[in-house]
């Protein structure tokens, strides 16, 4: 199992589903119809059971309390070309006040999975009512979180030279953050060394004046 994955296992159920260890970030654009959070997140499930094998996209969103996703679609452009309309299905929805919490899933046919692993360009959009309204977003990792499941689900020999420079990217990211952790305790440890000096000096010069002796 890749590491950016996780698989849960329902006994009773006799259900396997794997999925990102970890949901993607989705950017809303400001230009949508619909207002929705900056905190939106994108996952990818592969559901497995003896009589379904599923695929899906869950988008996790906050959106004015008006609107309902759940009724909506996903559009997806691929290349400009290639043209994915996806029926919106309703995992939970939360309302409070004016704002709405929802999740929706999207099923995602083995073709477009490949095609999103491929693409030179991705457009999504997601609809609510009737199609009249909309979030357009933009989803940074989509391309290789599908890369990361095509390759445990379809071929585990795809894309590996992908997966292993984002490995590399992470590694060298987390490595700069801690060089900068290292960097900061030692500024913080030589500013604390100066300054007990500083209050020792400091007391000195006090107490030579207390009990100075002419």
């Amino acid at each position: 199992m890749n590491k950016y994955l996780k698989q849960e296992h329902d006994k009773f159920k006799d259900k396997i589903t794997i999925q990102l260890t970890d949901l993607i970030p989705a950017k809303c654009l400001e230009e949508s119809s619909i207002w929705a959070s900056d905190d939106s997140k994108v996952n990818l499930r592969h559901i497995s059971m003896p009589e379904l094998k599923a695929l899906v996209l869950d988008f996790e969103t906050t959106i004015s309390g008006q609107d309902d996703l759940g009724a909506g679609k996903l559009l997806m452009i691929i290349d400009d070309n290639q043209r994915y309309t996806l029926e919106a299905h309703e995992s939970y929805a939360s309302t409070y006040e004016s704002i709405k919490e929802v999740s929706c899933w999207y099923d995602i046919p083995m073709e477009l999975l490949k095609s999103i692993c491929d693409a030179k360009s991705i457009d999504i959009r997601f609809t609510a009512q009737n199609d009249t309204k909309y979030v357009d977003v933009i989803i940074p990792k989509l391309q290789w979180a599908a890369k990361v499941m095509y390759n445990e689900i379809v071929d585990n020999t795809a894309y590996l030279e992908e997966i292993q420079e984002n490995e590399e990217i992470i590694t060298d990211k987390n490595k700069e953050e801690d060089k900068e952790v290292r960097e900061d305790k030692e500024v913080s440890f030589i500013s604390t060394k100066w300054l007990w000096i500083f209050l020792s000096m400091f007391l000195i010069i006090i107490l030579m004046v207390l009990f100075y002796v002419p």
